[in-house]
This record gives structure tokens, sequence and C-alpha cells, in this order.
């Protein structure tokens, strides 16, 4: 694997999210903790950009197969350690309520450059 370039940043954040922020994060500190959460919010707009497109070729999925979806979803659950929101619920909500992120290194990964 390649590791990423890396560059220094200056921003103008929200002190109360700064100090929350730094009750949280870990060893990567608050730039790790920053960079992981922007990966999070470029990932999730990129799921988004790519539901509404399957939304505006195939339709919504009829009530009956989101509510057998949830069903499934729910029973899977039941047996996992994971925290989610049936998926029908999570893509309504305006945000996924899974409590798992994926690592720093995946999140890096995903939005790499194909050239």
């Amino acid at each position: 694997m390649t590791a990423m370039a890396i560059a220094k940043y200056s921003v103008t954040l929200d002190d109360e999210l700064v100090a929350a922020a730094r009750k949280r994060m870990g060893p990567a500190g608050l730039s790790g903790y920053l960079n992981d959460a922007l990966a999070w919010k470029l990932q999730n707009e990129t799921l988004r950009e790519w539901l509404s497109e399957m939304r505006a070729v195939h339709g919504v999925s009829p009530e009956s197969v989101r509510k057998e979806v949830d069903e499934l979803w729910e029973s899977i659950g039941s047996s996992s350690t994971a925290v989610a929101s049936p998926p029908s619920q999570a893509a309504t909500s305006g945000r996924s309520r899974s409590s798992k992120k994926p690592s720093r290194k995946a999140s890096r990964s995903r939005f790499r450059s194909s050239s």
C-alpha cells in the first residue's frame, strides 16, 4: 500500500466541537480525528450520490420490500455486536446510525486518486 501524502492546513472550527473531539480522539490526535471525520463525510456523500442515482434509475423500493429487508436486518442485528438502524431507517433519516466507521487506513484508500 502506498502512503498518502499529507499536508498541513489552517482551518477555523467551533470551539465546542473541538473540545468535544479532544475528549474522544485517540492516539492520532486531533488531526487524525478530523481526517477520519472528513473521510467519513466524503464516503457518506459518495454513497448518498450513488443511492440517488440508483433511485433515479430504478425508483424507490416498494414498502413490502423495505419491510422484508428491515426484518432481515433486525434478525441479523440481534446476533451481532454492531448496533445499527435498519437500512430503510438509515436511508430516510439523513444519517446512517451505524456505530462502526471504517478504519483510518480503509477510509484513506477509498478516496485515493486513480491516476
